[in-house]
């Protein structure tokens, strides 16, 4: 059976990500630097007015149906 991650780290991976880069720019980066592509990352509405919070559950709504797929990329992260 492959690993999952629980609920409750998904939620708790999340409100980090959301809180811990003040500006998007830097949210990116470290994204990128997890290993998250720029395929994942461009279906993510980086817009003005789009608030970091939406953009993780986003990114997460994307790789978590595919979890044994990405699962060490959520890993690094």
């Amino acid at each position: 059976m492959p690993k999952r991650l629980s609920s409750r780290a998904v939620l708790a991976l999340q409100e980090a990500l959301s809180v811990v880069y003040h500006f998007k720019k830097d949210l990116r980066r470290f994204l990128l630097a997890c290993g998250v592509t720029n395929s994942l990352l461009s279906q993510v509405n980086w817009g003005e007015g789009q608030y970091k919070r939406q953009i993780v559950a986003d990114l997460f709504d994307l790789i978590l149906p595919n979890q044994d797929r990405f699962l060490p990329m959520i890993t690094k992260l």
